[in-house]
């Protein structure tokens, strides 16, 4: 029995409340550690259309996941940026640490650096252990970042067989089915690209009956071409994990067909590019058009799903604590027996006591932009030069608890701080940051 299902409560935190237990933990699938691992991060998946209410979307395969597994809606990404998260994800630790930064160049963010050695990936624990480890990448995840290391097989999609309906559905299928004829524990971890721009909807999905706006049916569209490769997958014993790299924005109407895979690549990005050089000074006000990602460090694009569901994890439990995606190392490694003594200490935490019905002391989560109000404005998007020409934007960091966001660039004082009571405030429109400054100044202390 799920531990829903046993008091008819809606979340673990509930359930604690009503029984008074510290400690339960209903399997939702066997009562012992998982052997293997499915690791879906699919890029710029918000936790708001993912795991929402009254969601625009029509998503069963990612439904039946969370009501076999537990579902972390308050998880946040450490940034904005694919690079950025993923070393995250590899390393457990913040990128201060891990040294893969995000850097402005032509007013977009992206990333640069390599990641720390001294901070052993998840792959190359799992390797250590034994494991089978293989991975199938695209975007920005080149070899050259270091995020292969650890990886037993590494194939990065670069124009061949991108997209689950392109080909990679049936590249994934044989590839689980040759990791599980090997003997071996493995794990496999797959970057989808089907919400990122450009946004890929199939035909039969591009109607309002499965979503509002283009990202809301590429949403809709890459569920249906999941079930393939889910299917292939022994939930008994094997986690299977469904996660965000970061969000992205809520930008909508005229920009959105943008959006679509026959104009993005010809004129949507230098539109694109025109948008951000008039507008870039007043980004942040103009949320409501934004498109891209990592240009802020709000809830709609730091604001990710965490699912976890099979082997070694609880059924049909919603967990409302705030989380970084630097816990999922620790936590991984717990739920799969594996000690982490002898490994540098971490920023992340293992969530298994949450997991089990139990509490961890709350603390702060950090994350981290490049400021784009603080970019020189004499670089016009369009001029191809190297990163190093231009000037460094001081970066943009922000201090989350469950009730509270501050958002400031502490090399740059002409940059108001920014300060929301997420309760009461969940868009992050009313800035208390002059009204609260004892707010402010504890929030910088925590960090």
């Amino acid at each position: 029995m799920s531990c829903l299902a046993a008091t008819g409560v809606t979340n673990i935190r509930s359930r604690r409340a009503a029984t008074g237990a510290r400690f339960i933990y209903t399997w939702g699938y066997q009562d012992m550690p998982p052997r293997n691992c499915l690791f879906l991060l699919v890029d710029c998946l918000r936790s708001d259309l993912a795991l929402g209410e009254g969601r625009p979307v029509v998503t069963p395969n990612l439904d039946a996941l969370v009501r076999g597994g537990a579902a972390f809606t308050q998880a946040v990404s450490v940034a904005g940026n694919t690079h950025v998260c993923l070393a995250s994800l590899a390393t457990g630790v913040y990128p201060f640490l891990h040294g893969v930064r995000p850097i402005s160049i032509n007013r977009f963010n992206l990333s640069a650096g390599k990641m720390n050695p001294a901070w052993p990936t998840l792959a190359e624990v799992l390797k250590g252990r034994g494991y089978l480890t293989a991975a199938s990448m695209t975007g920005p995840a080149l070899h050259t970042t270091g995020f292969s290391r650890g990886f037993d097989r590494y194939d990065y999609r670069e124009t061949e067989d991108v997209y689950l309906r392109t080909g990679l559905a049936g590249r994934l299928v044989r590839e689980i089915a040759d990791l599980k004829v090997s003997g071996r524990p493995w794990f496999y971890f797959v970057h989808l690209w089907e919400i990122h721009a450009p946004r890929q909807v199939a035909p039969e999905f591009a109607s309002s009956r499965f979503g509002r706006t283009r990202y809301e049916r590429a949403l809709s569209s890459l569920d249906a071409d999941l079930k393939h490769v889910l299917d292939a997958v022994a939930l008994a014993d094997t986690l299977v994990v469904v996660h965000g790299d970061h969000g992205a924005g809520r930008g909508g109407g005229a920009l959105d067909i943008l959006l679509h895979p026959r104009l993005h690549d010809r004129i949507g990005i230098h539109v694109s590019r025109v948008f951000y050089a008039l507008f870039f000074k007043w980004i942040h006000s103009l949320r409501f058009l934004q498109q891209s990602h990592g240009l802020n460090l709000y809830d709609y694009m730091v604001r990710v799903p965490l699912v976890l569901s099979g082997a070694g994890v609880p059924a049909g439990c919603k967990v409302p604590d705030l989380i970084s995606q630097v816990d999922f190392f620790p936590t991984f490694l717990d739920l799969f027996g594996i000690p982490l003594e002898g490994l540098p200490p971490r920023n992340g935490r293992s969530l298994r006591p949450i997991l089990e019905g139990g509490t961890l002391p709350e603390r702060p989560v950090y994350m981290e932009a490049y400021s784009g109000r603080s970019v020189s404005r004499r670089f016009l998007p369009w001029r191809r030069v190297r990163s190093s020409a231009f000037e460094k934007p001081p970066p943009m960091v922000a201090v989350r608890t469950p009730e509270w966001k501050l958002i400031w660039v502490p090399e740059d004082p002409r940059i108001p701080a920014e300060l929301y009571h997420l309760p009461d405030d969940p868009d992050e429109r009313r800035n208390l940051a002059a009204t609260r400054p004892e707010i402010v100044e504890g929030l910088k202390a925590r960090l």
